[in-house]
């Protein structure tokens, strides 16, 4: 075959993977499907309730499997044994261990705190007049946690004023 047939063919197989994925995502979902869509969010949602957030929402034609797995990427960071682990190549009883873990993990952290502040990250960027922005993600407690103390810092007295 000749270098064109060859990227001809490899054109081919990927719009027939990317029809089969819109064919996919126009297949309406089942309702036992829609059901455990549903559990799934809830679940999530009150974890990341604890935390202040909300939970993301399934996106029109996801699977549960695609969606529990888009969730706990969310929250896996908390967890030490599987921050750093590759959910999407998880088989399904792995990914029920793993999503045990993980909400635990992340509800001990809410709860408790038991994570580490994680360090204020810096980004700077030129806008279209030309003015560097710097910005800092992260954690918050990492810049202002240690100007932070546990109780009175002063006490205010003025003459005359009782409590």
């Amino acid at each position: 075959m000749t270098e064109i047939e060859l990227e001809n063919a490899h054109l081919r197989r990927q719009l027939a993977h990317l029809e089969a994925r819109v064919a996919a995502l126009r297949t309406p979902l089942e309702s036992d499907e829609l059901e455990e869509l549903a559990q799934l969010q809830s679940r999530a949602d009150a974890v990341a309730a604890k935390f202040g957030e909300a939970a993301p929402t399934p996106m029109r034609g996801e699977r549960p499997d695609a969606f529990r797995v888009r969730v706990l990427r969310g929250l896996q960071r908390h967890s030490p044994t599987f921050a750093d682990f590759d959910l999407a190549r998880a088989d399904a009883a792995l990914l029920n261990v793993a999503e045990g873990e993980i909400y635990q993990a992340a509800e001990r952290v809410a709860s408790g705190g038991t994570e580490a502040a994680t360090p204020l990250v810096k980004a700077e960027e030129t806008d279209g007049a030309g003015r560097r922005i710097t910005r800092y993600f992260g954690d918050w407690l990492a810049a202002y946690g240690p100007f932070m103390s546990g109780g009175q810092v002063c006490r205010v007295v003025r003459p005359g004023f009782k409590p």
